[in-house]
């Protein structure tokens, strides 16, 4: 089996419904990315993702986002590795983007703009906060999507 393109490794505590959810809503060829899912205590919908060869689950015994990201990064196979939070938006455009990094020898890796999945209320306000904040501040949670290739991810 070859080794797909890009690796979209999300760390799940608590979240699972979230990411069983944006795993059947968004597609691709398994040449093209890869799900890997780092779960603490996973639910029976990750299970049956894991059973149905949807996603590559990875248990750990104790939430730490960290932890949950190198276990993940350590299982994932892409040339990319995307690193997502449960609860902010993805979508096959991101994933389009992916591709044309992947081809682009200069980039070495970037980050997608915060944009939460849920559309209402306080979320909008406080991603065009962010987005004004973010140029002087830096990011200031983790919440969005951050993507490296992976052999610069594997050399740190």
């Amino acid at each position: 089996m070859s080794c797909p393109l890009i690796s979209v490794i999300i760390p799940v505590w608590g979240d699972d419904d979230p990411v069983a959810n944006l795993v059947c809503r968004v597609k691709f060829e398994p040449d093209f990315a890869e799900w890997v899912v780092a779960a603490v205590e996973p639910s029976e919908a990750l299970r049956r993702l894991e059973g149905s060869g949807e996603i590559c689950l990875v248990v750990c015994g104790s939430p730490s986002r960290g932890r949950q990201l190198n276990a993940a990064a350590a299982k994932a196979r892409g040339t990319i590795f995307c690193f997502h939070h449960a609860d902010s938006e993805l979508t096959n455009d991101h994933l389009t983007a992916l591709q044309k990094v992947a081809a682009n020898e200069i980039i070495g890796g970037g980050a997608f703009h915060r944009r939460f999945s849920t559309r209402s209320g306080w979320y909008v306000g406080c991603e065009a906060l962010l987005r004004c904040l973010s140029p002087f501040a830096g990011p200031l949670f983790g919440d969005q999507s951050i993507f490296v290739k992976a052999p610069a991810f594997l050399r740190s």
